[in-house]
């Protein structure tokens, strides 16, 4: 995560800057998470899984 933060100087990456031009988009994406946090993991469980996929790809945000 840190990583991460140093390769982008710590801005927020263009899909989030995005998402108050389209509120379309905002209301999709939304929809989305909130269909994914319904499953029977906890957010700290999630969000742990994300990091670790994250990292084990390479992402660089």
């Amino acid at each position: 995560m840190e990583k991460g933060k140093k390769q982008t100087g710590g801005q927020v990456i263009n899909f989030f800057k995005q998402m108050p031009v389209s509120p379309a988009s905002f209301k999709a994406y939304m929809d989305f998470s909130g269909t994914l946090q319904g499953g029977a993991l906890d957010r700290q469980t999630q969000e742990s899984i994300a990091v670790a996929v994250s990292d084990y790809d390479g992402c660089v945000y």
